[in-house]
């Protein structure tokens, strides 16, 4: 069992709690749920628009388990980012990931690439998915700039298994690569 080390913020990958009287709003609650099997689903609207709530009471109603990353400006490097997204899907099986952590373990000066350990985190993606899963990656325009975010997000849409959705809560839209998602049918877009 390989412990790591690395400061995992727990409330970063759980969905924020949602209050009793928070307005539940059907018709975009609707949308999602007609929507949210789209390789890759856009929630885009300014502070205050509700994206964050909209998902959280979202995940609290579906079937599908979700994993959740609410991004900031210290989720640069991609150590960090991997460490945070194998916590998320801890949150739904201990023992996700396996392959990925004990590599993580072993990052540093002689340690494995970054591309190595996101190709075994992508080969592992499938055990958390079986019957479908969304991974929601909440404020990612606080992250957008970011190479190593860039990277990882653009490989996860082109690579994750077919049942796992991609969805990203933004202030603008991602700057990943998405022209032949969007010409197939593939991209969801819900804006202010």
């Amino acid at each position: 069992e390989v412990v790591t080390s690395f400061p995992i913020q727990y409330a970063k990958v759980q969905p924020p709690p949602v209050r009793d009287e928070t307005l539940a709003r059907e018709r975009l609650l609707d949308w999602l749920h007609v929507k949210i099997h789209s390789r890759v689903v856009l929630i885009l609207a300014d502070a205050g628009y509700g994206k964050t709530t909209l998902l959280a009471d979202f995940a609290r109603r579906t079937r599908l388990r979700t994993l959740w990353y609410r991004l900031d400006v210290d989720d640069l490097d991609w150590t960090a980012i991997l460490h945070h997204l194998v916590a998320a899907g801890r949150e739904h099986d201990p023992t996700f990931a396996p392959a990925t952590v004990s590599m993580l373990a072993e990052t540093g000066i002689n340690g494995p690439s970054r591309e190595s350990v996101l190709d075994v985190f992508i080969r592992e993606l499938p055990t958390i998915a079986p019957s479908g899963a969304l991974l929601i990656f909440d404020d990612f325009h606080l992250v957008d700039e970011a190479q190593d975010m860039r990277f990882i997000a653009r490989e996860l849409v082109a690579r994750a298994p077919e049942r796992l959705s991609l969805v990203f809560a933004s202030r603008r839209a991602p700057t990943i690569p998405l022209a032949r998602l969007r010409a197939n049918g593939e991209v969801a877009e819900l804006a202010t």
